[in-house]
């Protein structure tokens, strides 16, 4: 039976968090680096070199690790040559904004096969709940299929179902599936510490110097009050941020920030275009200048494209490969297809035959 276009379901609004974007955007595409002591640090990639850091590397900070490396004592905040200090084989990754950006792409082709109303973000995407409320038994069981699905495209992810955009964001970095009921918003977020909020450091600090440690507690502010005393600091604090990673903006005023900590968030779920083309690669640890290697990490590139192909139904029906080369220039072939495959062994003895016969011309970094 038809909904009435009458009824309206309340808000109900899923958040879908990947997990260390910055790592399992890399294991995505290099999935043997996963049991291996592997750190990422917030530097952008670049190639290592025999016996050295890359330039930037030994100051940078680690953002995330594999559990091999934590065994070792490997830690988030530490730089890299901290992190070598107590790990000496540590594996040392910059951060790809590529595969950030590829395995977000992945991240909406995946739950895309959920939910349809979709709207990107930083480190997830949202999905609008209140759309499937009739398609599960509850709303945990949306959340075990919003968490299934990105499997497929090999992430892992955690998911908030809530009220409104913000505290959805909120209860997805919780980890696992967290249901907060409608209403419910302002007492599950009162206990936690200012930390579960996307608020900077040095914001956070502000705060404390008015005694305001909890989320409770910054909820209890009057809100014109709040943008009076601390709009100015909010505006410059988190002017000077990059975009937080579940896209709330409060440097408009602190007044905003105080709403949100009483479990509020009145801006509307804008569903956006799954996105029309499809890019996978993978950055180079080393410079590579013969076939073979290059066929092997290919491989597993194309294998990450026709998981994504999959989930929307699509097949390939031509290729471009491009080899980024140590000269900055890009080395480009299309390779068309008779019809359209999803068959990855079809795709590869294609690539296979362009390399083999014609290499490349220099070394390659990607």
């Amino acid at each position: 039976m038809g909904r009435s276009d009458d009824a309206v379901s309340p808000p109900r609004v899923a958040f879908v968090r990947v997990r260390e974007l910055a790592l399992s955007a890399l294991l995505r595409v290099e999935p043997e680096l996963a049991l291996q002591p592997l750190a990422v640090l917030d530097v952008a990639h670049d190639l290592a070199r025999a016996g050295a850091l890359p330039p930037g590397y030994g100051a940078a900070r680690v953002v995330a690790c594999t559990a091999a490396a934590r065994a070792l004592g490997v830690a988030v905040g530490q730089t890299g040559h901290q992190a070598r200090a107590v790990a000496p084989d540590l594996r040392l990754r910059g951060s790809s904004t590529e595969l950030a950006q590829r395995a977000r792409a992945a991240l909406l082709d995946a739950v895309a096969t959920v939910g349809a109303r979709l709207a990107p973000a930083p480190q997830g995407v949202w999905v609008d709940a209140a759309e499937l409320s009739g398609m599960y038994e509850s709303e945990a069981g949306l959340g075990a299929a919003l968490t299934e699905a990105p499997r497929r495209v090999g992430l892992a992810v955690s998911v908030g179902i809530a009220g409104n955009l913000g505290v959805a964001a909120v209860a997805a970095r919780r980890g696992g599936v967290t249901v907060i009921p409608a209403g419910e918003e302002g007492r599950y977020l009162g206990p936690l510490a200012l930390e579960a909020l996307p608020i900077s450091e040095a914001l956070r600090a502000e705060l404390r110097r008015f005694g305001v440690t909890r989320v409770a507690e910054l909820a209890r502010l009057p809100v014109d009050a709040a943008g009076l005393r601390l709009g100015e600091e909010a505006a410059r604090e988190l002017a000077a941020m990059p975009p937080p990673e579940v896209a709330l903006r409060y440097g408009e005023d602190a007044a905003a920030m105080v709403r949100l900590a009483q479990g509020e968030d009145d801006r509307a779920l804008v569903p956006d275009a799954l996105p029309a083309r499809f890019e996978e690669g993978v950055d180079l640890e080393w410079e590579v200048q013969t076939v073979e290697p290059l066929l092997f990490v290919t491989r597993r590139v194309l294998d990450a494209l026709v998981a994504r192909l999959s989930c929307r139904g699509l097949g390939v029906g031509g290729m471009v490969l491009s080899l980024d080369l140590v000269s900055r220039v890009s080395d480009e072939r299309a390779l068309p297809l008779a019809a359209p495959t999803r068959d990855v062994p079809t795709l590869f003895a294609l690539v296979r035959s362009a390399l083999e016969g014609q290499g490349p011309p220099d070394a390659v970094r990607a």
